[in-house]
């Protein structure tokens, strides 16, 4: 069974990763958008 701080830490860690792809997406789009 998985600790309380461990699955905090699965959370943020999945929060992190659609944040950063998000911002990667974003700025694909703006650039595309650019040119």
């Amino acid at each position: 069974m998985m600790s309380v701080g461990g699955v905090w830490l699965m959370k943020l860690s999945i929060y992190i990763r659609h944040d950063y792809l998000g911002i990667v997406n974003y700025n694909h789009l703006s650039n595309s958008a650019i040119q």
